[in-house]
């Protein structure tokens, strides 16, 4: 099954715009198109948790696949917009994760159990006046459920192409670190809730 979602993240096209900012949502959603992402563990038991994304007039739904020895479980996560972002104000939207719940058992990773929440992300990207911070974005959301309240994250372009990621989930603090390995693709490590993983995503241009 696992190899099946690694294949579907190879082969299908996707939006340039995920709805994550590494575990929790961020304010923005696909118009239309198709995301993929694949998580491995690096440091203990073997976990993998690969996500596919699908959206359509700006309602997303998630297919999670999630997996360690023992355990496999299939999620199902559905995020719209509410507010379409402006100059002056942030993209705003509501969702909720983990339907069904079927995932409980990977809440304590940060990645699932049943969620719901407002997530409002604002792009700040002040690349002429302030190249330190290119690509600077900001999301806010309050969560209940596996989100323990509020949550947030920040987003920067760094030096060497590389993009850095920190978010609080409501319980911990994650970091991510991703380097571009071709137009549609890149490459990551994250420590997410005291875990280490590495990423794969892919991106696109070209949306449905």
């Amino acid at each position: 099954m696992l190899r099946l979602f690694a294949l579907l993240l190879f082969l299908l096209p996707c939006a340039t715009q995920a709805d994550l900012t590494i575990v929790t949502p961020s304010g923005y959603t696909m118009p239309s198109g198709f995301d993929g992402q694949l998580f491995r563990t690096v440091n203990h038991s073997p976990e993998s948790v690969a996500l596919l994304d699908a959206g359509t007039n700006n309602i997303q739904l998630e297919t999670a696949y999630l997996s360690r020895p023992g355990v496999n479980r299939l999620a199902l996560s559905l995020q719209a917009l509410v507010l379409p972002e402006t100059f002056v104000t942030p993209a705003l939207s509501f969702g909720v994760k983990d339907i069904a719940n079927s995932a409980g058992t990977f809440a304590g990773d940060g990645f699932y159990g049943r969620a719901y929440y407002f997530a409002a992300t604002k792009d700040f990207d002040n690349g002429v006046s302030q190249p330190k911070l290119r690509g600077l974005t900001i999301t806010a959301g309050l969560g209940a459920g596996s989100y323990h309240g509020v949550f947030g994250g920040v987003g920067v372009d760094l030096p060497l192409r590389l993009l850095g990621t920190a978010e609080y989930d409501g319980r911990s603090m994650n970091y991510r670190v991703a380097f571009p390995i071709a137009p549609i693709a890149r490459i990551s490590y994250a420590r997410i809730s005291n875990s280490n993983y590495v990423a794969l995503d892919i991106h696109s241009p070209l949306s449905l």
